[in-house]
């Protein structure tokens, strides 16, 4: 789970670098937020299917993570809890409407807690919906999320600054062959798009 250091880390990272507006780093993290919009969504999944692994913590990582975020400032979105694939792009969409809303300047930031998976041979990744099943087959992978069906869809809120974290790092995700990689691996940074992926007790920027 992302602690609130390293959410405040992040957003260090954002006034510095991703908004690259220099002179807003020394300000206090109220003033910064005051003169800029925050919007946050976090999508917890944890009631698989047994032959994906049930999770248990999911929900209360985005309760945490969800207050952490409150404190530095950010207004955070109706929680997206045990989704399929739909339900999680209608949630990226509402981040980005709301994000063309608040104009220049704004930060978006996604967090997910749940199962993800990357092909091997293709290193494409996917964010796993509840409703999955049969991890490994065609009907699978259509199921899940591509993670770049997300990135896409926040290139449309392009003065925004966007990070994403991800919890998917999963020993519970039932793997029937070695063509699937539990976790995300290291893909594309689009555009304003900033990765960070929370893998058991360490972490990196993407």
């Amino acid at each position: 789970m992302l602690a609130a250091p390293a959410i405040k880390r992040l957003m260090h990272h954002s006034k510095c670098i991703a908004i690259r507006s220099p002179h807003r780093c020394g300000r206090s993290s109220a003033a910064v937020a005051q003169a800029e919009k925050r919007i946050a969504l976090l999508i917890g999944n944890q009631s698989y299917d047994p032959s994906v692994g049930t999770l248990k913590n999911p929900h209360n990582d985005i309760a945490v993570v969800g207050e952490a975020l409150i404190r530095v400032g950010f207004e955070v979105l109706k929680p997206v809890k045990d989704a399929r694939r739909s339900a999680m792009l209608a949630g990226v969409r509402e981040l980005v409407r709301r994000l063309n809303m608040a104009g220049a300047g704004a930060i978006g930031f996604i967090y997910y807690s749940g199962h993800g998976a990357a092909e091997k041979d293709t290193n494409i990744n996917y964010l796993i919906p509840v409703n999955a099943k049969e991890p490994g087959t065609t009907t699978f992978w259509d199921e899940s999320l591509k993670l770049d069906e997300v990135l896409r869809l926040l290139d449309g809120a392009r003065s925004a600054a966007k990070f994403i974290v991800f919890d998917a790092c999963r020993n519970e995700l039932q793997l029937p062959t070695k063509e699937t990689t539990k976790g995300l691996v290291r893909g594309r940074t689009a555009g304003n798009v900033h990765h960070l992926r929370e893998c058991a007790r360490t972490h990196s920027v993407r």
